[in-house]
């Protein structure tokens, strides 16, 4: 049995998977960790993701992936990596071994720029407290590679723009190492182009198929073929429209679309063009979003799908 969940961490992304087999867990995925708490709003039924996996009894992650480093996905990484043993994290980009804290490097960055500055310093953080715990790095280093989980579950997983992973490696390994920070505009470039350098993954369970794509945005695809038949889209960067198109929605032909985003969004977030694009498939939000024309929704800490040693996949469950 696989339990799916998305998990309400507001604007951000965090997803966490479970196998489970005669009632105990032998495989744990964690997708994206959420944000910091300032950023992501907790007082409400929003959840950090280390509290949501000790209510879910989750006592180690198996395989971290990271889609990218911002930090509505990596912020809440240094707390889980605290209390959750974390056996292999996933990612596109590493330090430098000799890399130096970013704790003030940030300053005097404009707000964009700053933000991105500061995720890459929660990840340092975060990957010195687990090289303590023994976790191994896996670096993503070929266009395509897939990840075999278990002998019934796996992920595709394709890096975005991979012509561009070079420079952004060199403006983060400058920003870890050179006395002098790099130059604003080329933080501000990566932090505009970071989405669509995310890590795009493809999930298969008992043939179900579940699309991660992480926030890239429609240009990722002109280089990639949309895969088909998807069984559940997470819908790219929020429900922003430049992250969907009739077209993804008519060639991966999903059951159900999630998006990832706050109620609390006042700059079309998610796009008010989504339901008439969707052309009657169901669609959820990780947060109580009500759109135009929409009747109250519940509160929820969770959205989550369950698929059976069969593969038949159940409705979702508002948890």
């Amino acid at each position: 049995m696989l339990l799916l969940d998305f998990i309400n961490v507001g604007y951000g992304d965090s997803i966490l998977v479970q196998e489970i087999q005669g009632g105990e867990t032998v495989y744990t995925l964690l997708v994206d960790c959420g944000d910091t708490e300032e950023a992501a709003g907790y007082e409400r039924q929003r959840i950090r993701t280390c509290d949501y996996l000790k209510k879910a009894g989750v006592r180690r992650i198996d395989t971290l992936l990271i889609t990218h480093l911002h930090k509505d996905h990596l912020g809440g990484l240094l707390r889980i990596a605290e209390v959750c043993p974390i056996q292999r994290i996933v990612s596109s980009y590493y330090p430098p071994r000799n890399a130096k804290s970013l704790r003030k490097r940030a300053e005097g960055y404009q707000a964009g720029a700053q933000a991105l500055a500061e995720a890459a310093g929660i990840y340092l953080d975060a990957l010195r407290v687990m090289e303590r715990f023994g976790t191994r790095q896996q670096l993503l280093q070929n266009s395509s590679e897939t990840l075999r989980l278990t002998d019934s579950l796996s992920l595709d997983c394709v890096q975005g723009w991979k012509d561009f992973s070079d420079r952004q490696g060199r403006i983060l390994d400058a920003l870890y190492q050179d006395d002098i920070p790099p130059a604003e505009s080329d933080i501000n470039w990566l932090d505009c182009c970071i989405n669509c350098l995310s890590i795009v993954s493809l999930l298969r369970y008992k043939g179900k198929r579940v699309l991660l794509p992480g926030d890239a945005g429609l240009s990722f695809w002109n280089d990639h073929p949309l895969p088909e038949n998807c069984d559940i889209v997470k819908l790219p960067h929020h429900g922003h429209r430049d992250a969907f198109s009739a077209e993804l929605f008519q060639k991966t032909d999903p059951k159900y679309v999630v998006v990832s985003v706050s109620n609390e969004r006042t700059d079309d977030c998610p796009c008010a063009d989504l339901p008439r694009m969707l052309e009657g498939r169901a669609l959820l939000f990780t947060d109580a979003v009500m759109l135009p024309y929409s009747e109250d929704v519940p509160s929820r800490t969770a959205v989550r799908f369950t698929v059976d040693g069969t593969g038949r996949l159940y409705p979702p469950a508002l948890l």
